[in-house]
């Protein structure tokens, strides 16, 4: 039997592209373009037993809202390990708030609110004086008093009643740097009792 020698091509060149199909004619992989500029299509999923991709970018068409993720500016991809950990560590917050545990959130919310009961003089009247700062930062300064939501309650046996009474919120104290709240009810006396709550609502307040 001769032995007839065989040709090798050693540069194979091609101006068309290189297909994976399947039986149906459904393009599997593509392969185009020259190289230093050509690339690979796929519709074929990537599977495996494992990976580790320290590094897994990925794009998104708009900016993230509530978590704190860079994304490029070129093309708006952004780190996948970050993004997870910025949800986990917002799940951490809300959690820590629900279970009433302290956070920068809960602190502004409970800053910004202030409770008192207690009993009028003798002659129906009480002066009550909102703190300026609570838990390190403002509460109710003098700048913020047109902002202050009050509910005041006279009580009445096992209730409290909204009865009668002027409610006047002026500015006082040495420094006149104080918020004070004068209730005034001729037909009371020192038995009875008071309820204030008070609310800053000026948002520039709510510090987090």
């Amino acid at each position: 039997m001769a032995v007839k020698p065989v040709k090798v091509l050693t540069d194979l060149l091609t101006k068309k592209q290189i297909l994976k199909q399947d039986l149906d004619g459904n393009i599997l992989f593509r392969v185009t373009g020259s190289l230093n500029n050509g690339f690979v299509s796929s519709s074929l999923p990537i599977t495996g037993s494992s990976g580790h991709f320290p590094e897994l970018q990925t794009v998104t068409d708009t900016e993230f809202n509530n978590i704190s993720v860079t994304t490029s500016s070129i093309n708006h991809s952004y780190n996948v390990d970050q993004a997870f950990h910025a949800i986990d560590t917002a799940i951490t917050d809300i959690k820590t708030i629900i279970g009433g545990g302290e956070s920068e959130a809960s602190s502004a919310y409970k800053r910004l609110r202030y409770k008192q009961v207690g009993f009028f003089d003798s002659d129906g009247t009480a002066n009550i004086i909102l703190p300026k700062s609570q838990l390190g930062a403002p509460a109710f300064p003098v700048s913020s008093m047109d902002y202050i939501n009050l509910s005041v309650m006279v009580r009445d046996g096992d209730a409290w009643t909204n009865d009668l009474l002027s409610i006047n919120v002026v500015s006082g104290g040495i420094d006149n740097d104080e918020v004070h709240i004068l209730l005034d009810a001729p037909a009371l006396t020192n038995t009875d009792q008071y309820r204030v709550l008070a609310i800053n609502e000026n948002s520039d307040d709510y510090l987090v």
